[in-house]
């Protein structure tokens, strides 16, 4: 299982960048001890991304992975994802009750599942340059509270970059839409299940 557990507002961050491992278990229960002595802190997510480009799963780090959860740890809350699973998730209720024990026996409030899809095709340049690559991103994501197995919102994300190929590659685009994500994620699962939180969110947002 491939984890990583962040806690901000104490500081603290577990990493291993030469494996790209981040392991909750060591770090996550020393978070909790010190995220526990502040007022109102968040709440923690276990996060599950599969990428595609063009139909052929990805075994590198999705840009959208990464941005949903810089942007989840900027906002106070506790992540830790598992991108470990086998090529081709089964996608259906099984599965994702798998993901959902997973992330109850780490402690997690949240649990986000996200498909991202990624088709590229090839576009002509003016004046005889190199064809461009456009890329269409799309995802659908779901949002758990954990105890219960409850859904509390699904929904589906697209973005691209036909005409801006000069401008945003393919990492652009998901990291784009992983802080997309990240926003509506927190909107999702925080507003109704921490009103403290919520509120406290609103008087400190600029």
């Amino acid at each position: 299982m491939r984890a990583r557990g962040y806690a901000r507002k104490a500081g603290l961050r577990c990493t291993n960048a030469g494996a790209r491992l981040r392991t909750f278990n060591r770090c996550g229960l020393a978070a909790f001890a010190l995220l526990a002595c502040s007022t109102v802190w968040g709440g923690t997510f276990f996060v599950f991304v599969e990428e595609s480009l063009d139909q052929e799963y990805l075994e590198t780090v999705s840009p959208v992975s990464e941005a949903l959860l810089a942007g989840l740890f900027d906002r106070g809350h506790i992540v830790f994802d598992d991108n470990g699973m086998e090529p081709g998730f089964p996608w259906d209720a099984e599965g994702l009750a798998r993901l959902l024990a997973t992330g109850r026996n780490g402690g997690a409030e949240y649990f986000v599942a996200v498909r991202v899809d990624t088709v590229s095709r090839k576009r002509e340049a003016p004046d005889g340059e190199p064809p461009l690559t456009c890329y269409d991103t799309s995802l659908r994501f779901y949002c758990y509270r954990v105890a219960g197995g409850l859904l509390l919102e699904s929904g589906e994300m697209t973005e691209s970059n036909g005409g801006r190929e000069l401008e945003l590659s393919r990492i652009d685009l998901g990291t784009l839409l992983g802080e997309r994500l990240s926003a509506r994620v927190e909107a999702a699962c925080i507003g109704p299940a921490r009103p403290e939180l919520a509120a406290e969110r609103g008087r400190t947002s600029p």
